[in-house]
């Protein structure tokens, strides 16, 4: 079974993260200082754990840095604490103050929209309920209102016309990213900020990593108001090694290595291929040549 890093977020470097940290070269503190749902934060304290004694997870926005913060601290973990049950309404009223209902129960993790259909969302919920309440009456209790809402479901029908379809009908996506987040604890070798990245103070021995959002991004994405001009200022002036994760930079300053292609799904029939690297400043690049030439 493929290890799941980080919490669900969108953008989210989970299956990409090991070949991020294979790239990456050891050092005393692993600082991921775009942290997002922290699946590079994750891998470098587990898969990467003799690259790094510890990690620094920051990021920019204190809703993400809270709930990144709790999965480490465990509390997702369903087998232990009965989770919430979110509807439409509770998502509104929430998003804005509670990180694990802004990305756990949003389409596409993107923190604004709900994540299902208004017509799927009373079976859906049901379902979820009788899956995760403690006692049996509770557990019966759903049962019931998740049989009568799919007897209200044209399965049969869709099943005709769309599998793919009837497949995500009838899968349980808040509890498979609930369980996505169980092995989020290792509290005590990583410490959480939230900071800008020009506040980040360089300590000897420091990797620093960033996974800024990607220049000319569709769609609901986070910081789409982001300055990437002075970020490339502020990375390339600086006289420690900086590795840039992103699938372009416009700034031609620095170089690049491949790390993975990835196909992201645009309609049913179509999907783009991008290609992720990692970006390096001047010291980066001295910093491999280096490494390169003790293998």
């Amino acid at each position: 079974m493929t290890r799941k890093y980080g919490a669900p977020y969108i953008g989210s470097k989970n299956n990409i993260a090991e070949k991020v940290i294979d790239f990456l070269p050891g050092g005393k503190r692993l600082c991921d200082l775009f942290g997002g749902g922290g699946a590079i934060s994750h891998c470098a304290l587990t898969y990467g754990r003799n690259k790094y004694k510890s990690v620094l997870y920051n990021d920019f926005n204190p809703l993400v840095v809270e709930y990144v913060k709790d999965a480490f601290d465990g509390k997702f973990n369903i087998d232990e604490n009965e989770p919430d049950i979110i509807s439409r309404e509770d998502f509104k009223e929430l998003k804005d103050t509670r990180g694990d209902v802004a990305f756990l129960w949003s389409f596409g993790n993107n923190g604004t929209d709900y994540l299902w259909g208004e017509d799927k969302e009373e079976l859906k919920l049901s379902a979820f309920a009788m899956l995760t309440r403690d006692n049996i009456s509770d557990r019966y209790r759903y049962y019931k209102k998740f049989m009568s809402a799919l007897r209200n479901c044209d399965i049969s029908g869709l099943m005709k016309k769309d599998e793919k379809t009837v497949n995500r009908i009838q899968s349980i996506e808040a509890i498979e990213r609930l369980q996505s987040i169980k092995q989020l604890q290792d509290a005590e070798r990583i410490q959480f900020s939230n900071i800008s990245y020009a506040d980040y103070e360089y300590k000897d021995g420091d990797i620093v990593y960033c996974d800024i959002p990607y220049e000319n991004a569709k769609g609901k994405v986070p910081y789409a108001d982001f300055d990437y001009k002075a970020f490339y200022e502020w990375a390339y002036s600086r006289p420690y090694p900086v590795y840039i994760s992103s699938y372009e930079v416009s700034d031609e300053r620095f170089e690049s290595t491949v790390i993975a292609k990835r196909k992201q799904l645009l309609t049913h029939t179509s999907s783009d291929e991008r290609i992720e690297k990692i970006f390096m400043n001047k010291a980066a690049v001295e910093e491999k040549k280096k490494e390169v030439l003790f293998i």
